[in-house]
Parts: C-alpha cells; structure tokens; sequence
C-alpha cells in the first residue's frame, strides 16, 4: 500500500490527486482496523493479569503502556494524514510528528547537498585552541543559531573568568546585532556576514586577523566529524531527549580523553626525538 502510494505521488498522472487521497483512505482504513485488533488483545490481557504471577503482571503492564503509547500515536499520526492529504489543510509545523519512536526528532534543513533535510536534533560545539571541547549543547525546538552565540560567550566568558580573547563563529550565527553585542563581551569576535556584503565589512573580513581566525572552523568541523564517526554520534542508541544529552555528553568526554591522549602521545614523541639528536 505504502509502495502504491509512493508511486503515485511521483508519478505527473492527470488525476493524482484522487488517487493519492484513494490510497491514503485504503491505508487510513487499514491502521484503523490495526488499531481495533490492538485494542481487543490490550483488553484480553488486561483482564487475564489478574491471574498470572506478579513478575508477569508488571512485564505485561509495560508493555501495555508501551502499547498504549503507540496506538495513541497512531491515531495522531493518521488524524493528520487525513487533514493533510483528504481534507487539504495546512499542518503547523508545531503539530508536526517526524518519529514515532523518538517524538522530540527535528526536522532540520541545512540546505546543504547531498542531504539538505535531515531528522534529529541540533547541536552546539565549542572547540578551543588546543582541541577541546569546552561546550556542547542539545539546543531548543526551534532555536537558530543566530540567537546563540551572544548568550553562549557570555556564558563562557563567566566560567573562564574572562580569559577568552577571541571567537570565530560561521555565516549561520550572523544578525544585524551580534557583532556588536560579541565586541562588548569578546576582545575579537570573528563573525562573517550573511548575504551581501557592505564596503565596511568587506574590509573588516579582509584583514589578517579576521582569516587567521577563520581558518579555526576547520578544527570545528573537523570535531564535529569525529564525534559523528569515530566516538559513536551518528545514531543515537539511548532514548528520549535526556538519552540524547546524555549520549552527547558521553561522545565529547570521549573525544576530550583522545585529545589528550595525542597530546601526551605527540611530547612523548618530541622527547624521543630530542634525546636522539642529544
């Protein structure tokens, strides 16, 4: 059914529409029925729990919340198939359900080939000069990047009592205000501008300091691949937003200990070299 459907909608047929809402009623019909089997042997079971041994009766009665869950959430999920495909309506985007498996997953558009959609959540990093990760943050539903980085600094520069003299951020973290509201809190605070660019900030990106700084997001990205690939960030395996949090710190304690373990690695190796020219 779901293959029928898909055909359909990528296919350029006349009365598309109509099919599409025909195929949508078929699998409407079909979760409906689903659901009422699920609901019946929820029902059974409840009413054989008061036989069965304790250990038994709490196992059951998880999964039965847990199948709970899923029937409401199918029912939400087939209600707004309904209101968008057969009634046509616009879905806000808060009523909106990506997972239902994980139902706080974002739908985040980066905008970047070759995968410009993608499902999760967004994820601040800091990286300091000598490639540790001094912050990491699961951000908000629905929280941009150009409303972070004035409150971030402010909130770094008061854990470093005040020894941060310069930050680089990317075009994504620019408005209007930022770079002035970066100066009052940072020294040198490296913002490029989104869009076109006026005559003054062309000469304020073009300056020496400005590219030495910029060039740093090459450790950040750099960073942020390894977290993905290498400390076990690509698929998250803990559930729930706090799993998500939880995860995420564990992956940078992970990355901060191979930090500096190949610092200890690369002066073991420098004290070797110069006992031998010795």
């Amino acid at each position: 059914m779901k293959r029928r459907i898909d055909k359909v909608a990528h296919s350029r047929a006349k009365d598309k529409e109509q099919a599409l809402q025909d195929g949508y009623r078929h699998l409407l019909d079909h979760s409906r029925m689903i659901v009422g089997r699920a609901l019946d042997s929820h029902e059974q079971v409840k009413a054989l729990n008061t036989l069965t041994p304790p250990r038994v009766r709490r196992l059951n009665e998880e999964l039965a919340s847990e199948l709970q869950y899923f029937l409401g959430a199918t029912e939400y999920m087939a209600d707004l198939a309904a209101r968008r495909v057969i009634d046509a309506q616009r879905i806000p985007h808060a009523e909106k359900v990506f997972s239902l498996f994980e139902p706080d997953t974002e739908m985040i558009n980066r905008g970047k080939t070759p995968q410009p959609i993608e499902f999760g959540h967004r994820v601040l990093i800091v990286e300091d000069r000598a490639g540790f990760i001094v912050h990491a943050r699961v951000m908000e539903p629905g929280q941009t990047d150009e409303k972070t980085p004035v409150v971030l600094m402010a909130e770094l520069q008061s854990r470093f009592h005040g020894q941060i003299k310069a930050a680089s951020f990317d075009k994504g973290f620019w408005s209007p205000s930022n770079p002035q509201d970066l100066s009052a809190i940072v020294p040198l605070a490296v913002l490029p501008k989104k869009g076109k660019r006026a005559a003054a900030d062309a000469e304020r990106e073009g300056s020496k300091e400005f590219g030495r700084l910029r060039k740093w997001h090459a450790g950040v990205e750099s960073a942020i691949h390894r977290l993905q690939a290498g400390n076990g960030l690509a698929v998250c395996r803990d559930k729930g937003i706090e799993g998500y949090q939880r995860y995420l710190a564990l992956g940078v304690l992970g990355r901060n200990l191979q930090r500096l373990g190949t610092i200890f690695l690369e002066k073991k190796r420098k004290r070797r070299r110069e006992q031998r020219c010795s």
